[in-house]
């Protein structure tokens, strides 16, 4: 019988203690694989998609998740766009790869019921113009979410400072919440859902506080300035960024508008050719491809495979 020379437990020989053996721990492979497993036998989803994951990240378009034509040569991709409808819990990212032959858009992401796949492919030869361009739409759940919270807010808020029977406590509380949480509103880089609570929270405590003081003379200047940061954060939390990309063919048959699907109480499938997600938010090369991607169709059309040379990111 020998001992453990680090916490001295009495061990067989050739054996290694408890408290020198490797810890296991949960890391994401195994959550990804349990949560694999579990879909696989609820019937959520295919097994492919469960296992390797929805949304394609780092992947090439061409020729990772789809054929490659004859001489088809890949260009340049871009991280597009996040599509989502979230009152129905989806979500995809969108991709958009320009090749010596096709434009490609490509989206893949989940739902409730399973992995989301979208796919749009034009000729290079058959394309007269690609318009990308972001703009804003106010997001009705924000509103409701933001109005929500504010109803929230008022009613906890209230009922905690109430709680306290010390006017004092009451006054202190009430001035170090109202101006505190306005305090990331300058700290914090965009968070504005964040910022939008704490402004929340700030602007209700700084009424109140009013209301126990009762001194206009300087709560008045301190609310109206509560009030424009509030007003700043419902507005950047309730306007949502939105991205349309316009592709037009030689063919003249009009664009085809990739872009966030609008509710038309009288005609359904009067936009059937939209993504059909509620919201399409510009992602990390947005910009970068609203930038380059008409002179690099432009340079393919005319220089052919010389383009790809000047343009090709390995």
């Amino acid at each position: 019988m020998a001992y453990c020379s680090r916490c001295g437990r009495p061990i067989a020989d050739g054996e290694i203690c408890v408290c020198s053996r490797p810890k296991k721990t949960l890391n994401v492979n195994d959550v990804r694989q349990f949560t694999a497993k579990f879909k696989n036998k609820m019937g959520i989803g295919t097994p492919e998609s469960n296992s390797m994951g929805v949304y394609e990240r780092g992947r090439k378009i061409v020729p990772e998740c789809i054929a490659t034509n004859e001489n088809e040569i890949p260009i340049k991709q871009y991280d597009l766009a996040i599509l989502r409808t979230r009152a129905v819990f989806q979500r995809a990212e969108g991709r958009l790869q320009v090749t010596n032959q096709r434009l490609i858009f490509r989206a893949t992401g989940r739902s409730l019921v399973g992995p989301l796949s979208q796919q749009y492919e034009f000729s290079i030869s058959d394309l007269a113009g690609v318009e990308i361009r972001t703009d804003y739409h106010f997001s009705l759940l924000n509103w409701f979410l933001a109005t929500l919270l504010l109803a929230v807010v008022v009613f906890f808020g209230m009922n905690f400072l109430t709680a306290f029977n010390s006017l004092a406590m009451r006054r202190i509380l009430s001035m170090v919440l109202g101006i505190g949480g306005f305090v990331p509103f300058f700290l914090v880089h965009k968070e504005f859902p964040g910022k939008l609570i704490f402004s929340t929270i700030g602007l209700c405590n700084l009424v109140f506080a009013f209301i126990v003081f009762g001194m206009a003379k300087w709560m008045i200047p301190l609310m109206l300035i509560g009030l424009v940061i509030y007003i700043i954060n419902w507005v950047l939390v309730v306007f949502v960024k939105n991205l349309v990309l316009s592709v037009k063919t030689s063919a003249g048959n009009g664009a085809v508008q990739i872009r966030r699907s609008r509710i038309n109480l009288f005609n359904q499938n009067a936009e059937n050719e939209f993504t059909g997600f509620a919201e399409v938010i510009p992602w990390i090369d947005a910009e970068v491809a609203s930038r380059e991607i008409g002179a690099l169709i432009d340079d393919i059309q005319i220089m052919g495979d010389g383009a790809i040379e000047k343009w090709r990111v390995d």
